[in-house]
């Protein structure tokens, strides 16, 4: 009944008036921030600025456009405090331009509060009426003894995020189905107002009152809000248990017009004549807001009225952000259709022809399906490049069919609550979902097997099953904290506490960790299984501002006017990193510790357009309609190029004019990729259940099997015999690797998940730990009795690596580093190299060498960027080739008076399964590469006979420092590594030296040349002929400690794409030719120095629509690599790779 009263008044808000053909009414929905206008398109949501931190509502204001009901809605949390247990205190604020107007609101007209939920119960009625603090109303009807809400006054799925209401004496009683409840207690103006709110366990938040107004908040460790109050009964501070305040005030009318948060983040509010929100002033500058309803007493004139034009039953709301750029929302009552415009397509009016209303003005539209009673819901949602996206409803008006433009779809069967039971994917596979009476998921069953769900009596989860019928188990406490863990393989995890906040963690005995916390719960220390401390210091809105680690290691955190955004941040050793921002606050320069500044350009969107590096170099982006990137262009003009259809990559075309092609089946998995030159195509073949089972690449056909729950359960290569087996333990932690039916690993794990035992091929490796805070060490111990120990400080930094045989140190490297984690002192008995003299270089507006010795016609690169003519050490010319995916094909020089040529074949992984060296056009020598990802597990050569088998210790990314065993020519060679995983000898059985050799920083060598065994430096293979090193995704030229060509990451890895381990060799070792990861841990580059999370934020969606089903494929060699991802470093969706442009830095924020 008051539903369709309220509903009517928004009706009658947004201006019922008939035009000349009849008028379509809005859309209806209930207000406040409910969560199903996630529907609507991502820029919509929030305004189209930019998705930084800003849009928290913790400490600042936001908004967003509901597509639902066509309402603005602003939400603030100017205080809060989060509880150790029970529910914690969080003061909201929420703005409905559809709200009612009404003065006499604590917090002004058309807001609300989190703490201002009330039931009413209207005159000759058996309904209640529930106005909850997000400006939420929904009205309950009586049936039995309680009252619940008609499914039609409920979006899709809502049934169990709202409660069911019961009356006993006096008192109502709002029960969720999780437990969970609020109570309302009569009052004499005939309201039921908010008396507590409690969790499953029985934790409150209670509510007290004096004359009618709320006077405090306090949890269950009897810490409160107090509210104070103006003459006009409106809330004007509100004080948090530590004396952190709120402030708001409000001008004649009642209106708020100002609020303060706790930590003096302010913002300015002004409205219209009609008391809707005009504009909001805070740290990003003024938001302004044009809200045009209609007026009932007034004609709309044309279909899409001028700015100030009645607007008859349509609405209008223009947001003009703080740099002037424009978005509209549109409801056009002729058509019962909605519309955004976002800022880089929105057309200022000029007259009936010149308006967003043109058919070439890209815009996302909106459908609606409505109903006779209830809400209306969104039927579907049509992108600017025509991609489009519908939605179904059962009967409870719950989603039961999502429905793409692709032709593919999903399906949905809902219980009585809206709650899934059955999902069907786009493949036509099945999952079941079963609850118990309180609507707690007890079982799924998907079409390869079952897992099942336990729950206390206070829904808190007990026990899982997961696929492999393997169960973890969980006990609580009274308050509901985790109390103990018992993991799969029986370990157990317990968890102590002391005044109801985590004291410690401890597992086998062992404190694996303690913390201390400040008055408000938060940490202030945690000591770690050694004994090591780290403090934290916080802001009053809880941003961290300040770490200190052992060794006085201090990094300090500076924030700007927009909470939770860095200005600045020093680590230790006094390296600061600045950041800038536009009146937006979107980033716009890094400014580093040595003053070098990148900037960034964007548009009018927020997407970044430009970015120009300390240098002056730019490097440009272009997108098209939906924000799909399609061009990107480097500093000399070479360009990039990606075409897209139905939202998915169609092809892209590279620099040197190859394009690159993809191939979809009718689910849109991609079946093959193809190239406009030599570079062999590939085919994905697919399973029922999606799964990749098949690739053909130019190597042959690769076959994959999986175990129920998706992971990897072999590969078969393209060759005979090479067929890799894998295993894992409970915790899903690799186990075993088999190949061809021999084992390559048997892998044990302590109670604190570090490798303890690897068996071999009759080998056994041991390692062991020693956790006492004195003497912090690991050890390895080799089948011939050799030790490797790693001995660390007292404030955790490496100080020592030793090989030892029996009581003699046969090996031996010593550490220092400075305050900033800097390697300063390097001591060993094995040879330590200097980098060789160079030449003079200079380089181009690419970071390319552009002269040598000023010679500036050695050095010569293609259009893409990858360098096919230089110079190889011993300043030896060289030409090469690359293929469609810029991988090294071909490199020729001459040696000896001898003319080589080195060729190289990869697999559908890109990494590297052939090499060939032909001397004057005779093949000498051929290599075929049995591999897991990174990680080469076998040598053979070109008739396939095994030459050699590698044995990986499964915990080092990347294989780096991970070798410790080559069985070649029936002898066993053990593998003696530094820091850096660089390979400075070898051992036989007997622990003799069989090899010496020494590096220079930048990995020049000396020594054996690789005549004994391959690998070298960071454990990469190195014994070609070239010099070069193999990284994975690129090669080395230590002799110019630089890569042959780009990095596949692009930015992410750096901005000078052709750079080693940003110019610090002895700090950082690369993984796999993609970016260099330092060895200490002090953090050395904060992530925004080098990739801001603006710049992927802006740039990630260039792939997102493309790939959604094509990524199934790289879902499935995830599994893989994550199978690696004990062995190599888990390569970058490898199918992605395939599907992406080169540009990882796009491609960063594909598969989600």
């Amino acid at each position: 009944m008051l539903l369709a009263i309220f509903v009517a008044l928004a009706i009658v808000l947004l201006a019922l008036l008939q035009s000349c053909a009849p008028a379509v009414e809005p859309p209806t929905g209930p207000l406040g921030p409910n969560s199903s206008y996630e529907q609507g398109q991502g820029q919509a949501q929030k305004g189209g600025e930019s998705g930084d931190d800003c849009h928290s509502s913790r400490g600042a204001p936001i908004w967003h456009f509901d597509f639902n009901n066509l309402n603005l809605v602003v939400q603030d949390t100017p205080i809060w405090f989060d509880s150790a247990y029970g529910p914690n205190i969080e003061f909201t604020l929420t703005y409905n331009a559809l709200g009612k107007e009404n003065t006499n609101n604590s917090v002004g007209s058309r807001w609300s509060h989190s703490y201002s939920d009330y039931i009413t119960q209207p005159n000759e009625s058996n309904s209640l009426v529930l106005f909850a603090g997000t400006g939420r109303v929904d009205e309950y009807q009586q049936i039995g003894t309680n009252y619940v809400l008609n499914s039609q006054s409920l979006l899709s799925g809502e049934a169990t995020l709202l409660p069911r209401l019961s009356v006993e004496d006096g008192v109502i009683k709002a029960t969720y189905v999780d437990g969970s409840y609020k109570t309302f207690t009569h009052v004499e103006s005939g309201n039921y107002r908010l008396s507590s709110t409690v969790d499953q366990s029985g934790n409150a938040l209670k509510f007290a009152y004096q004359d009618d107004q709320l006077t405090s908040v306090t949890n269950a460790l009897d810490q409160s809000l107090t509210f104070s109050y103006n003459q006009a009964k409106q809330i004007v501070s509100v004080k948090g248990p530590t004396g952190y305040q709120a402030h708001f005030n409000y001008n004649q009318k009642g209106e708020l017009i100002s609020l303060e948060d706790m930590q003096g983040y302010s913002a300015d509010i002004t409205y219209d004549e009609m008391g809707i929100i005009s504009s909001i002033t805070d740290a990003k500058g003024q938001t302004q807001f044009i809200v045009e309803l209609g007026n009932a007493n007034s004609n709309r004139v044309d279909e899409y009225p001028a700015p100030g034009d009645p607007m008859g039953m349509s609405s209008r709301v223009t947001a003009i952000n703080p740099l002037g750029y424009k978005e509209e929302f549109f409801y056009n009552s002729e058509t019962g259709k909605a519309w955004y415009i976002s800022p880089e397509h929105y057309i200022n009016y000029v007259d009936v022809n010149v308006n967003n209303d043109q058919p070439d003005v890209p815009k996302t539209v909106y459908d609606y399906q409505r109903f006779s009673k209830g809400y209306s819901r969104v039927q579907q949602v049509t992108r600017p490049d025509g991609t489009w996206t519908r939605f179904e409803y059962d009967q409870n008006r719950n989603l039961s069919k999502t429905v793409y433009s692709d032709g593919n779809s999903v399906k949905y069967r809902n219980n009585s609550f809206g709650k899934v039971v059955e999902f069907t994917d786009t493949i036509n596979n099945s999952t079941i979902y079963v609850y118990d009476d309180r609507q707690n998921l007890i079982k799924a069953v998907t079409p390869t097997g079952e897992k099942g769900f336990e729950y206390s009596q206070n829904n808190l989860l007990i026990g899982a099953t997961n696929l492999n019928g393997v169960k973890t188990r969980y006990k609580y406490n009274d308050q509901g904290q985790l109390l103990q863990v018992t993991t799969a393989d029986g370990n157990v995890v317990d968890f102590g506490y002391s005044s109801g906040r985590l004291d410690s963690i401890v597992s086998q005995g062992k404190a694996l960790a303690s913390y201390q916390y400040d008055e408000l719960g938060r940490v202030t220390q945690v000591i770690d299984i050694h004994g090591n401390a780290t403090q934290y210091r916080y802001d009053r809105i809880n941003q961290l501002t300040h770490v200190s680690g052992e060794g006085n290691r201090d990094t300090e955190i500076v924030y700007g006017s927009c909470p939770r955004l860095v200005e600045s941040e020093t680590l230790p050793g006094g390296r600061t990193y600045q950041y800038q921002y536009n009146s937006a606050k979107q980033l716009v320069a890094v400014i580093d510790p040595m003053l070098g500044v990148t900037r960034l350009k964007r548009d009018a969107a927020g997407r970044t357009t430009a970015l120009i590096d300390a240098n002056q170099n730019k490097t440009e982006f272009e997108y098209n309609a939906v924000g799909q990137l399609t061009t990107k262009r480097y500093a000399d003009g070479s360009a990039l190029k990606i075409d897209y259809q139905q939202g998915y990559i169609n092809s892209t075309t590279n620099a040197r004019g190859v394009t690159k092609s993809f191939h979809y089946n009718e689910n849109n998995q991609l079946t093959r990729v193809s190239y406009g030159d030599a570079t062999p195509e590939v085919s994905y073949q697919y399973n029922s259940l999606g799964e990749l089972v098949s690739v053909s690449d130019g190597q042959g056909l690769t076959q994959y099997s999986y175990f129920s729950d998706g992971k990897v359960e072999s590969i078969d290569g393209p060759w005979d015999n090479d067929t890799i087996e894998l295993g894992f333990d409970k915790l899903n932690r690799l186990s075993s690797l088999m190949l061809d039916g021999d084992n390559y690993g048997e892998y044990k794990y302590d109670a604190l998940g570090r490798l303890k035992q690897v068996s071999a091929l009759e080998q056994v490796f041991e390692l062991t730990y020693d956790d006492s805070p004195d003497n912090v060490s690991a050890d390895l111990t080799y089948p011939n009795g050799i030790k490797q120990v790693l001995s660390f400080d007292n404030i955790g930094d490496l100080s020592k690596l030793e090989y030892r045989k029996g009581v003699n140190t046969i090996g031996k490297f010593v550490f220092g580093f400075d305050v900033a984690g800097k390697l300063t002192q390097l001591e060993s008995n094995e040879p330590l190299l200097l980098e060789r003299p160079q030449t003079q270089v200079t380089y181009n507006s690419l970071n390319q060498i552009s002269s040598w010795d000023g010679d500036s016609s050695a050095f010569v690169y293609d259009a893409d960027g990858n360098l096919v003519q230089g110079l190889l050490p011993g300043e030896t010319p060289f030409e090469a080739d690359y293929d469609a995916e810029n991988r090294l094909t071909a490199i020729r020089f001459e040696k000896s008076g001898t003319q080589i040529e080195e060729r190289f074949e990869y697999g559908h992984d890109h990494f590297l399964r052939v090499y060939q060296r032909f001397e004057s056009n005779i093949k000498t020598l051929e290599k075929r590469f049995v591999r897991l990802g990174l990680i080469e597990l076998q040598e053979r050569d070109s008739e396939n006979n095994v030459l050699a088998n590698n044995i990986w210790r499964p915990d080092r990314k990347g294989g780096v420092a991970g070798l410790l065993m080559r069985q070649q020519s029936q002898q066993n060679i053990y593998y003696m590594t530094n820091h850096l995983g660089h390979v400075y000898g070898v051992f036989d059985q007997a622990g003799e030296r069989l090899s010496q050799r020494g590096y220079s920083p930048y990995g020049q060598v000396s020594g054996d040349g690789f005549t004994l065994q391959p690998f070298g430096m960071s454990t990469k293979r190195s014994d070609f002929t070239s010099g070069i090193v193999y990284f994975g995704y690129r090669f080395y030229i230590p002799s110019l400690g630089r890569w042959l060509n780009r990095d596949p990451l692009q930015e992410q890895g750096g901005i000078n794409l052709y750079a080693y381990v940003n110019g610090d060799p002895l700090g950082y070792v690369d993984l796999d030719g993609r970016l260099g990861v330092p060895i200490s841990p002090v953090p050395v580059l904060p992530p925004q120095a080098f990739n801001p999370p603006e710049l992927n934020k802006a740039l990630r969606d260039a792939e997102v629509k493309a790939d959604e089903e094509a990524c199934k494929v790289a879902k499935d060699i995830d599994r893989i690599s994550d199978v690696g991802g004990a062995i190599p470093n888990p390569y970058v969706k490898t199918s992605c790779t395939a599907i992406n442009i080169t540009s990882k830095l796009v491609q960063a924020g594909i598969c989600k």
